[in-house]
């Protein structure tokens, strides 16, 4: 381990090893926080499943015409051939 830590004051120097070593402590704070985050989304869906009815959307049908309002079709007349 004092070795690697020889090899770190080499690369990086003594003046840049505190900003190395913040850097490194808020990176590991940010992925613990975002771990945790993901447990408990997921210890939550295990706990509480969404319903039936949020997972599925919904979806519209189109409006049936009434009777009113359809009409039959009738056909164009032909024209006569002389």
């Amino acid at each position: 381990m004092i070795i690697v830590l020889v090899v770190v004051l080499l690369l990086f120097g003594p003046k840049n090893l505190p900003k190395l070593a913040q850097s490194i402590g808020r990176s590991i704070r940010e992925l613990k926080n975002g771990m945790n985050g993901l447990t408990e989304d997921i210890r939550d869906t295990l706990h509480n499943p969404p319903a039936a009815s949020q997972a599925a959307p919904k979806t519209e049908e189109p409006p049936t015409p009434t009777t009113s309002e359809a009409q039959p079709v009738t056909p164009a007349p032909e024209k006569a051939k002389e």
